[in-house]
């Protein structure tokens, strides 16, 4: 990364994934609780710094995306997808029976998520970043959680976000 340098997306090589996540959302909602995933494959020039207006210029000049992007680490990324991940609708949750049986299905969870990824961003990635919404902004939304991450390798980043809510 090279402070005081702007990140340059290549606006040809921007490819929406989020659709690659629908029926992996559908098998986690339930009743009172709704999921969406956002993932977003991008080419990139130079490991300059991820800004708010490249998290813009990914979601086609959206304006209301506010807040601030702070370097993170993959650590981070897979802990807040498992917290993620980890949520039960009450439908879900009065099905389990035992803690053993929620953590084989949390696990499983993951496996799926991180299948979805892989094909097209090769992990880990070299720098990562994580957009903090501020208030007012599109990816605060969420009740129960919510995550964005822009995950950098040399010249390819990809986007993943998700959130739940009731």
């Amino acid at each position: 990364m090279l402070l005081g340098i702007k990140l340059k997306i290549q606006k040809n090589s921007i490819l929406d994934l989020s659709e690659k996540f629908y029926s992996f959302e559908k098998s986690l909602e339930g009743y009172n609780y709704i999921v969406d995933f956002e993932s977003i494959k991008f080419d990139h020039f130079g490991l300059g710094e991820f800004s708010t207006e490249n998290l813009k210029e990914l979601f086609g000049g959206e304006e209301k995306i506010r807040g601030s992007i702070i370097l993170s680490d993959f650590e981070t990324v897979i802990n807040d997808i498992k917290h993620a991940l980890s949520y039960f609708s009450n439908d879900q949750e009065n099905q389990l029976k035992t803690k053993k049986e929620e953590e084989k299905i949390i696990n499983e969870r993951e496996k799926q998520y991180w299948r979805i990824i892989t094909p097209y961003f090769k992990l880990p990635p070299k720098i990562v970043y994580k957009h903090n919404p501020a208030s007012n902004s599109y990816f605060n939304f969420y009740v129960m959680w919510g995550f964005c991450y822009i995950l950098l390798n040399d010249k390819d980043g990809l986007l993943i976000a998700g959130q739940s809510w009731d």
